[in-house]
């Protein structure tokens, strides 16, 4: 079933129901602030398996999760550092997703045994709040088969997946960059992907002020 993002405005109904889905431990398509992804809760080991099944995703990829606030982050990690405290601070919520040490809390195809789990806390309100509701992460990974671009077009992206997925959010065309990945597991900075924030943006926010 497709519905819309928000009616009158109104995100609420679509919360609603995809915490519903979500709980009951199933598989939805939604929007992000970057892009559509595919999602279910991240404690959740069946359901991340049916992702990665329908992505025909390989185990040694590992997908992040979007957490409803900064304060969740401690459920799913062993510890954060203090560079991440202050991209944390700087940067969140937005299109940063920060690598931790795992504390085991999620399925092992999430951090793919590399020990790490990737960690966003979205600039989106329909996310945030969805994690929320359903006291959990979401997984968050791009709806596109593994090693394909995903479709540009909305329509496409449901067509493709509509009929495995159990709930599609419409927010219509998402036009954005993908997030900036940094690992800060070893309590260092080491940028993997530039994204919409730039390598050299995130270090300038680690310089001490004078």
């Amino acid at each position: 079933m497709i519905i819309p993002m928000a009616v009158d405005g109104d995100i609420t109904r679509a919360v609603r129901r995809a915490a519903r889905v979500l709980t009951g431990g199933g598989v939805i398509l939604y929007p992000t602030d970057t892009i559509y992804g595919l999602g279910c809760r991240a404690t959740d080991g069946e359901a991340v398996g049916r992702i990665y099944a329908m992505k025909g995703r390989p185990p040694s990829m590992p997908s992040l999760i979007l957490v409803g606030s900064a304060a969740m982050v401690e459920r799913f990690v062993a510890g954060i550092p203090p560079v991440a405290r202050t991209l944390m601070d700087r940067f969140w919520p937005g299109p940063l997703t920060l690598l931790f040490r795992s504390t085991g809390t999620v399925p092992g195809a999430l951090t793919a045994g590399t020990g790490r789990i990737g960690i966003r806390f979205p600039a989106h309100e329909f996310c945030a709040r969805l994690a929320e509701r359903c006291d959990d992460a979401i997984v968050s990974t791009s709806a596109n088969v593994s090693g394909m671009p995903p479709p540009a077009e909305p329509a496409d992206i449901f067509r493709q997946f509509a009929s495995s997925v159990d709930l599609v959010v419409n927010a219509g065309k998402l036009v954005s960059r993908p997030s900036t990945v940094a690992d800060i597991s070893g309590g260092v900075l080491v940028v993997l992907r530039e994204g919409v924030i730039s390598g050299g943006i995130l270090a300038s926010a680690l310089v001490p002020v004078p």
